[in-house]
This record gives structure tokens, sequence and C-alpha cells, in this order.
């Protein structure tokens, strides 16, 4: 019985020494392949990446991010910041049999960032967790109420969470941010801004082209704007609930679609009874390529020229269906709406250049407007009245409809030429 318990202690300790081996080891790999993908991926942006390995022993290991944002990037301009964003992410980890906890905290380093953080001092927390065994790894950012008192009035940003989970690959990952809005007092154009509960929810994969599919939503609570700057505006505009998701999938022949998806719930202000509602719409795009998505993901927000027109090029390559499942609002409760199924032909960049993009497509549309909405404008109605005159729409169950046929651009009803695309 003793040898059995001696034995078996050795074998516990050989599986807690050979798991400490195997987890520092783990977590070699890993940074190396996640630095490795992300350079990829950042190759010809605007932001940078360079990794420095610090201290190492069996038991913890810490590295240096050093993440440079170049001054060119629009992000950067809407900041009005000087000058590069460079700043050093600390990452101090502890390592177990099998597992990794992390912390995580950002340097400021060039003079644009460390004024940036003088100015948004944000309280926050991060860091990231892995188990080797399950092959996940796990991550959070949080930040405290931050109350900013010089930002031309008084700004308020509420606390936020990020969550994420992902494999040790990073082939695929899911994310979740809430944040609990914001809100600007006291400016010098004597307009108040408040933004409500913003979630950003996410999953996807990696695919073979780095690129990723899946899908995407964001919602937006409530944005409210109070503004006695001109009086030619509205002194208060409520818009409620925004939501807007996307999804790429595979198709059965290897190719990709992507469908968007938007809608506001109510548009409305404090100076008129009139309520804009139910804003929605839904349209996809099918036949895109993995070497269409590899361009765009690869491209940057600053590419110009012929990274651009490369981009496009491969884009018309193929006919895309573009359906349009639904387009369209309630004005007062009365509904408009525009649907579609449209094919848009294999072209070039030169076709955007010459204006003669709209050549290349083809399909059908219908448009639907209630009575009572165009009855109450004088001017629609008459319009409306105009276009029943010439056959353009009709009149149906207190509806004005329009069939539309569109070949090479050119838009007809009843075969009667309306106009060119």
């Amino acid at each position: 019985m003793k040898n059995k318990a001696i034995v078996g202690g050795i074998g516990l300790v050989v599986i807690i020494v050979a798991g400490q081996f195997y987890t520092k080891a783990a977590y070699e790999e890993s940074i190396d392949a996640q630095v490795k993908q992300l350079k990829e991926q950042l190759r010809g942006k605007s932001v940078s990446l360079a990794h420095q390995p610090a201290e190492r022993d069996i038991f913890s290991a810490s590295d240096v991010f050093e993440i440079n944002i170049s001054a060119d990037d629009t992000r950067l301009q809407l900041l009005n910041l000087n000058g590069d964003l460079t700043f050093n992410a600390l990452n101090n980890c502890t390592l177990l049999p099998f597992y990794i906890t992390c912390d995580t905290a950002l340097e400021p380093l060039s003079s644009a960032a460390i004024n940036m953080a003088k100015t948004y001092p944000v309280e926050y927390k991060a860091g990231w967790s892995a188990n080797v065994l399950f092959n996940s790894v796990e991550s959070f950012l949080t930040t405290e109420e931050t109350v900013i008192d010089d930002f031309d009035g008084k700004l308020v940003l509420a606390p936020t969470s990020i969550y994420s989970e992902t494999n040790l690959e990073m082939s695929e990952y899911e994310i979740e941010a809430n944040w609990k809005g914001m809100t600007l007092t006291g400016s010098s154009t004597g307009t108040d801004i408040s933004l409500g509960r913003f979630q950003y929810t996410a999953e996807a994969e990696l695919e073979d082209k780095n690129f990723f599919t899946g899908e995407s939503t964001i919602d937006l609570t409530d944005i409210k704007i109070v503004s006695n700057a001109s009086a030619m505006l509205p002194s208060e505009i409520l818009i409620d609930k925004i939501m807007v998701s996307t999804e790429m999938e595979r198709e059965e022949d290897a190719l990709y679609e992507l469908e968007y998806e938007f809608h506001i719930d109510n548009i409305s202000t404090g100076t008129t009874k009139d309520v804009i509602s139910n804003v929605e719409a839904d349209i996809s795009i099918d036949q895109l390529s993995p070497e269409l998505l590899s361009a765009l993901r690869t491209m940057d927000s600053q590419s110009q020229g012929k990274a651009f027109d490369s981009a496009i090029n491969i884009f018309g390559q193929r006919e895309h269906n573009i359906t349009i499942e639904k387009f369209g609002f309630h004005f007062n409760d009365e509904p408009i709406s525009i649907t579609g199924d449209l094919k848009l032909a294999r072209h070039k960049a030169a076709d955007y250049d010459k204006g003669e993009i709209g050549q290349k497509i083809n399909g059908v549309a219908e448009i639907s407007i209630a009575k009572e909405l165009a009855e109450s404008s004088p001017l629609i109605s008459l319009v409306l009245a105009e276009q029943i005159k010439q056959e353009v729409l009709t009149l149906e169950d207190n509806t004005y409809k329009g069939d539309f046929v569109i070949k090479q651009g050119e838009v007809m009803t009843n075969d009667k030429r309306l106009f060119k695309l």
C-alpha cells in the first residue's frame, strides 16, 4: 500500500512538472503564432506591432508589445492628435500546470499617447487567461466611469466591459461588449448629447484566405440630442432602439454571401408630432470570392489607387445577386417600402471612374406608398397623381404601387423608359 502511494505521488509530481513545461511551451508557441497572425493582418496598414519577450522563468513570463498607429489614420484625426499614437502593452503572466493567467497594462510612449492619457484618464482593468488542455483563451477589459470636464463641456463616459473567447490558434472568436453610454452637457454650441446602452456581439471563424466569416450585431437603446443652436433645426431629436447586424456565410460553391440588416424603432423631434418609425433595411449580396475578402481585409483605410482598383477588379470578375428583402420606413404609421432583385454584371474599376457602373445593373424592383401618407402632402399627392396618369404607378387597396424593370441600367415600367442609372 505504501509503495502504491509512493508510485502515485511520483506520478502526480511527474504530471505537474510535465504540465508546467508543456504550459510554458504552449505559451511561447501561442504568443509567436498570434504575433505572426496579427502582423500579417496589419501588413500595409497604418497600425504596426512589434513584440519583445521580457522576463522568463518556469512559473512566469512577461512580454512587451509596442503598438504604433500612424498620424495619417483617419481615426486619430477625429481625436485631433498631433503625431503617431505609440504605446506599449505590458503582458505579465503566471504559468501554472496547463493554465495561464495574465494581467495587461498600457504604457504611453509618444507625446500624442501621453497627452491622450492625460486628457482621457480612464481607469481600467485588463487581462486574459488560457486553458491549455481545453485550447481556450478568455480575455477581458473593464473601465470605470470617467468624467472629463474640459471637453468643451462635461463629458461623462459610463463603465464599459468587453469579454472575448478564442482558441490558442486564434482561428475563431466570440466577443461581447457592453457600454452603459455617455452624456455631453454644457458645450459651447449649446448642444447636449446622450447615448444610451450600447451592446456589441460577434462570433466568427477564420477561413483559408486570412479573413473571418460569422455574424455581428450592434444594439443602441437611444440617442438624444437637445440644442438651441439654431432656430432652423429641431430643438430636440430622439432616436430609439438602433440595431445593425451583418452576417457573412459560405455558400455551397465555396463563395460567400454578405447580408446587412438595419432597424430603428422611432425617430422624433420635440417640435413636431411627426414620427418616423420602423426604419429598416435587409440587403444581401452573393458570389463574393475568397480573394476579394482577403484583399479587403488587408487593405488599409488609407489605401488608394492601385490597391482599391485591384479589389474592385476582383469583385467585378463575377456576377453578383443583390437582394433587397426590405428597405423602407413608416411616417406617422403609414408605410413606404422598396424591394428588389438585382444583378450586377461583370465589370472593372474603370466602369466606376467613367460613371458607367449603372449600366451593369439588371433586375426588378417594386415600390409601395400608403395612400394616407401621400394625401398628407398636397405636393406629394399631385406628383403621384401625375405618375398614375403616366401609368408609372397604380393605386390598389389604398396603396400606390410601381413595378420596375432594369435592363443595363435603364429603368422601365410598362415598356416605358423612365431614366438611366
